[in-house]
């Protein structure tokens, strides 16, 4: 009795790791994509803010970053975007299936859960299935510069905002604020 017991423990965990496991190259695939993306994306600005404070630091958030969505997701055979609730650049503007989900990362922030947040589904987009992960942005500490309270942004900066995004909703962040999402997804091969 002992024996039946464990052997079916054993194929009932066996069974669970192959459930479990259907997806997860395909997370990993894009969460590998997700991290390339972003940690190319911090080191030039962290690169920028050195060299130059916020005001060279914002061409790496407007020019940089949208060059590296399509670089590193073509290297990866990918399609990787950032969105946000509150945007900059209108380009990171979420549609209605990834504002639903940054609502669903909002909610998280405010229960006090750890970030990051990662939501992964299956989905058909116009006719196709895909895979789609999101992974939550939140603000750094060097981040307030450019994205935090107005008083923590210099003048020379305000202005170079005001001059380039007229209608700019990316301030009155603090550090570790949920800030938006990277997006990542591919066709999925059945």
């Amino acid at each position: 009795m002992k024996y039946s017991i464990s052997i079916i423990v054993i194929v009932v965990g066996v069974i669970s790791l192959f459930a479990i496991d259907d997806k997860s190259e395909e997370k990993e695939r894009a969460q590998t994509a997700a991290q390339s993306f972003m940690g190319q994306l911090q080191n030039v600005l962290m690169k920028e803010l050195r060299d130059g404070g916020p005001v060279q630091a914002i061409s790496v958030c407007a020019d940089t970053a949208q060059v590296l969505t399509g670089s590193v997701g073509e290297e990866r055979g990918v399609s990787i975007k950032r969105v946000s609730g509150r945007v900059r650049n209108v380009n990171n503007a979420p549609d209605e299936y990834e504002a639903a989900i940054l609502e669903k990362f909002n909610r998280m922030q405010e229960k006090g859960e750890s970030p990051p947040f990662i939501h992964t589904e299956e989905r058909t987009v116009n006719g196709e299935k895909e895979f789609w992960y999101m992974q939550s942005i939140h603000l750094q500490a060097q981040c307030v510069g450019c994205h935090g309270e107005e008083e923590q942004i210099a003048g020379n900066v305000r202005k170079l905002l005001q001059e380039r995004y007229p209608d700019d909703q990316a301030t009155g962040y603090k550090p570790g604020d949920f800030r938006g999402a990277v997006r990542v997804s591919f066709p999925v091969n059945e």
